[in-house]
């Protein structure tokens, strides 16, 4: 496993895959309880354009989430049209 993480540039291989796998014992325990840095370390992959509205004091906004990935691009560059903010959200680690 240590020679495909060290060739993962090459796959398509999850960024949390590490800390994960340093801990298969605990993580398959019949009572595992997730802790905190196993809930930060979790990704949901996002696929396509979500949308959300909601009011912020006295303007109505839209929320758009679109995906990051480079071959998702072409399908929400079009959302950019006529924006007047911009919040961008990355990870910490």
């Amino acid at each position: 496993m240590q020679k495909c993480w060290e060739r993962g540039n090459e796959a398509a291989l999850p960024d949390n895959l590490s800390y994960f796998f340093g801990d298969l014992d605990r993580l398959f325990d019949q009572f595992y309880v997730p802790i905190e840095q196993d809930i930060v370390h979790t990704r949901a992959r996002t696929i396509g354009i979500t949308e959300m509205v909601f009011n912020l004091r006295e303007n109505k906004m839209l929320m758009v989430n679109v995906v990051g990935q480079k071959s998702e691009r072409q399908k929400w560059i079009h959302c950019f049209q006529d924006v007047t903010s911009i919040l961008f959200l990355v990870s910490l680690r």
